[in-house]
């Protein structure tokens, strides 16, 4: 008898190409969509579900999503800070419920188009996370939240794909499939944050988030107007609407004074942060120093670091400088062979 499977589905390339690969490895697969917001890609999925034959499971998660996804992305923008609303999504909603529809028909396994390696280590026992062979498609770093006991039942599907060869395999096939690259805010695919923040926040985060204010330099100078701390993000240099004579950076966002800090490209660098909400993915959990990598954006550069851990604390020292160290976005460890060790929250 064949090992059943439960795919996620997007009617995208990489799961899509996914479920074909399953089944022609032998899996009994049945393919789930999560119907999280009004964009979410269910007729798509219908379709690439039918072009392959098989069953498709229809999972309403919009009160789930909403809490967990979108009530967070308004509230740390609410409080100056930048959110990672990919992060949250992965292990709060797309993995987590994946993995509890499986158990709930039984299922022992899933997968899904992300890519990534999971292995499970033999002699601890603890499923460990690795970038895939495809780097610049690689989603280890929006994946860090995952629990162990999600983990325990995944199956890593494209963990050697290459992104091209997988379009070429479904186009070669005649296979049906959405051909769009997926959108980082999926839940707002016109793009318009602010006119989302502004509808959904309270009379009080509008107030506090759109209230016009002063741009400041590092040593106070008022230098103009900002029109809202919740138009900018750290790092941005576009669309602030100042002259300084040369190109000026975001460097703070202070909500208690309403201040938009800005400076030149040599004060956008960090030698080192802290991070909170840590959360041990390879390593058993552990205090003290380690020297590791650190990546603090999709696809920025690995950098050297050493990083200590206290508690669910981690203070971050780098051995060179990283630009626009961002206050609400993920910083993710690994070591020199892609294991993701562990990953927190930038203070």
């Amino acid at each position: 008898m064949c090992k059943r499977i439960l795919v996620g589905m997007s009617g995208g390339i990489d799961s899509t190409w996914a479920v074909k690969r399953l089944i022609e490895e032998g899996w009994a697969v049945e393919g789930a969509v999560l119907d999280m917001h009004p964009s979410s890609p269910v007729e798509q999925a219908r379709l690439a579900a039918h072009s392959l034959g098989i069953p498709l499971h229809v999972i309403d998660c919009r009160k789930r999503f909403k809490e967990a996804v979108e009530d967070y992305f308004v509230s740390e923008y609410a409080n100056g800070r930048t959110p990672n609303p990919c992060v949250m999504c992965n292990s709060e909603v797309k993995i987590r419920l994946l993995a509890d529809t499986a158990r709930g028909l039984g299922i022992d396994r899933i997968s899904t188009g992300h890519y990534v390696r999971i292995v499970k280590n033999a002699k601890t026992g603890r499923f460990e996370m690795y970038s895939a062979e495809d780097k610049k498609k690689d989603q280890s770093y929006f994946l860090w939240r995952v629990s162990q006991e999600d983990w325990a039942m995944f199956h890593s599907t494209l963990e050697n794909a290459e992104k091209e060869s997988v379009k070429r395999e479904l186009d070669e096939g005649e296979i049906s499939h959405d051909g769009k690259e997926s959108q980082e805010i999926c839940f707002i695919p016109d793009g318009f944050r602010t006119q989302f923040l502004r509808e959904r926040m309270s009379e009080e985060e509008r107030l506090r988030s759109f209230t016009e204010g002063d741009f400041v330099t590092l040593d106070g100078k008022t230098v103009g107007r900002h029109n809202g701390l919740a138009n900018y993000t750290l790092g941005q240099r576009k669309g602030l609407g100042i002259a300084l004579g040369r190109p000026a950076y975001v460097l703070r966002l202070d909500g208690a004074t309403n201040r938009v800090t800005v400076g030149f490209e040599e004060d956008n660098v960090c030698h080192g942060f802290t991070v909170s909400g840590v959360h041990f993915v390879s390593l058993e959990a552990f205090e003290g120093d380690i020297e590791c990598l650190v990546r603090v954006r999709h696809r920025g550069i690995l950098r050297e670091a050493t990083a200590t851990v206290v508690g669910d604390r981690c203070t971050v020292s780098l051995k060179s400088p990283e630009k626009s160290v961002s206050s609400g976005q993920s910083a993710v460890f690994y070591d020199d062979y892609g294991r993701v060790l562990f990953g927190g929250v930038i203070d």
